[in-house]
C-alpha cells in the first residue's frame, strides 16, 4: 500500500491499483473503478484532492449516480417507479391505480417533461406547467402529486439533490367554479 498526503492506493490481488481516501465529513470513499497503473489512482486521487480544496466536491458514488441519473429521462423514470410500486412485496399497488397514474401521466405529463432529462428538470419548469390554464384542473392536480411523489422517490435514491415541485397547493387545485344552493 503506498502513502501520500491525501489517500492511498493499493495493489489489489488482481494487479489492478484502488484508490481511496478520507473525505471531508469522515466517511471512506473508494474510486468507482480500479486502475491498471498506480499514477491513474494517483492522478485520480490529485483530482479529488483538487475538487475538495476548491469546494466543489461531492462524494464519488453521488457523482457516479447524478451522472447516470442525467441519462434518465422523467418518463422513463416515472415508469419505473410505477412497475416497483406495482409489484412491491408488501402491499402492491392495485392495478387500476397503476393504470390511473400512467393515464395521468400521459395526458398531463407526457408532453412537458415526458423527454425531459430528470437532472434538468427544474421549479421554474413546474411552475409553469402548474399555472398554465387548463379545465382538467382535478386531472392535473393528481398528475402533480404523482410528479412529486415520483420525484421524492429520486431525492431518496440520490439521483436529484432536491425536489423541484415546489408548488403551495398544486396538489389540490380549487375548483372552477362554486356550487350555489
Amino acid at each position: 500500500m503506498s502513502r501520500r498526503a491525501f489517500g492511498c492506493v493499493r495493489k489489489l490481488p488482481s494487479g489492478r491499483w484502488q484508490a481511496r481516501y478520507t473525505g471531508p465529513h469522515l466517511a471512506e470513499h473508494k474510486a468507482p473503478v480500479t486502475f491498471a497503473f498506480k499514477k491513474d489512482a494517483e492522478s485520480w486521487l490529485g483530482a479529488e484532492d483538487r475538487l475538495i480544496a476548491g469546494g466543489g466536491w461531492v462524494a464519488p458514488a453521488r457523482r457516479q449516480a447524478a451522472a447516470s441519473a442525467g441519462a434518465v429521462t422523467v418518463g422513463d423514470y416515472v415508469e419505473r417507479i410505477i412497475q416497483r410500486r406495482a409489484t412491491r412485496s408488501r402491499k402492491p399497488m392495485a392495478p387500476t391505480t397503476a393504470d390511473l397514474y400512467r393515464k395521468d401521466y400521459r395526458l398531463e405529463l407526457q408532453e412537458p417533461f415526458g423527454a425531459v432529462q430528470l437532472t434538468a428538470l427544474t421549479p421554474a419548469m413546474v411552475a409553469a406547467w402548474v399555472d398554465a390554464p387548463t379545465k382538467a384542473r382535478t386531472q392535473k392536480g393528481r398528475a402533480y402529486d404523482l410528479l412529486k411523489s415520483v420525484l421524492n422517490d429520486a431525492v431518496e435514491e440520490e439521483l436529484i439533490e432536491k425536489n423541484p415541485c415546489r408548488v403551495k397547493g398544486a396538489g389540490n387545485p380549487p375548483p372552477l367554479a362554486r356550487a350555489r344552493c
